[in-house]
């Protein structure tokens, strides 16, 4: 990436799923000097998004969760499909594999020109939905927090025997 100075990014998630791992970048990217607006767990409308984006100081890129629920979504449609409207660039970020297919996420498919994605299946199942982004393979912070144990360990905790 270039000088993050010279970058300006908006972020618009309402899903917790995908809210945090979005605002742990924003917060690293403007401890680098970059200019982020964040719109996290709340809805926005097309006014406050056009006025954003037409703005002399908006951002260059609009990246956007992609939730889990179509009503979650709405926001970030909105912004997607006015961001690409506007000339700004498009970055999608899942967290799960799952989210590129969800059938509301149709109409922003061919805006996308970013996708961020959790590992190297659901980049391989993103890059066959959204033909004009780069798939990007970022792991997901969320899951990376939580222990992983395998099956016999679970059991083992939960006190229930292998035949169980």
């Amino acid at each position: 990436m270039s000088d993050p100075k010279e970058k300006r990014f908006a972020f618009v998630a309402r899903d917790i799923g995908v809210a945090n791992p979005l605002e742990m970048v924003a917060v690293e990217l403007s401890r680098q000097g970059a200019r982020c607006w964040t719109f996290f767990e709340t809805a926005l409308t097309a006014s406050s998004i056009a006025a954003l984006l037409n703005g002399r100081d908006r951002p260059n890129v609009v990246v956007c969760g992609m939730s889990s629920s179509a009503e979650l979504a709405e926001s970030e449609l909105l912004a997607a499909a006015a961001a690409a409207g506007a000339g700004v660039k498009v970055a999608l970020f899942t967290d799960l594999k799952s989210s590129g297919g969800r059938p509301f996420f149709t109409g922003v498919r061919g805006v996308a020109k970013m996708i961020f994605v959790p590992d190297d299946d659901a980049g391989a199942d993103a890059a066959k939905l959204f033909p004009n982004a780069e798939v990007v393979v970022s792991g997901n912070p969320n899951l990376a927090k939580r222990p992983r144990f395998e099956g016999a360990e679970i059991r083992r905790r939960l006190g229930v025997k292998p035949n169980e």
